[in-house]
C-alpha cells in the first residue's frame, strides 16, 4: 500500500499570507509524494495554533482505521514543537504501521 496523506498547518492572522503558506506546504508535500511514488489520498489542513487542530485529530482517527500508511508534512513544526509529544505521536503511528515523512528538516535542508 502506497497511500499517503498531507498535513499542512499555519497559524496566522493575515488570510493572504496564510493561504499562500498553505499552498507552498501542500506543493512541497505533493512533490515529495510524487518523487517517492506515493498516492496522496487526502489532505488535512489546520489554520489554528498547536493544540487546537481539529483536522489533525480527524487525521489521527483515520490512522486508527488504516486508511493510509504515510503522513507527509513540510516541517516537524507543522505538527508540534514539543519533542516529547513528537515521540508520543511516533509511537502512536508505529502501533498502526503509519510513518511520517518530513519534507524539510530544521534549517530548510531537504
Amino acid at each position: 500500500m502506497n497511500k499517503a496523506v498531507i498535513y499542512t498547518r499555519v497559524a496566522g492572522e493575515n488570510p493572504e499570507v496564510t493561504e499562500k503558506e498553505l499552498l507552498v506546504q501542500s506543493k512541497r508535500c505533493r512533490e515529495y509524494a510524487e518523487q517517492k511514488g506515493y498516492t496522496v489520498v487526502d489532505e488535512f489542513t489546520d489554520t489554528t495554533h498547536i493544540g487546537t487542530q481539529p483536522n489533525f485529530w480527524r487525521m489521527m482517527e483515520q490512522v486508527k482505521k488504516g486508511k493510509f500508511d504515510l503522513i507527509i508534512v513540510n516541517g516537524l513544526d507543522r505538527i508540534t514543537r514539543n519533542r516529547s509529544y513528537y515521540y508520543d505521536l511516533i509511537f502512536e503511528l508505529y502501533k498502526h504501521d503509519v510513518c511520517i515523512a518530513i519534507v524539510e528538516q530544521i534549517g530548510g535542508d531537504k
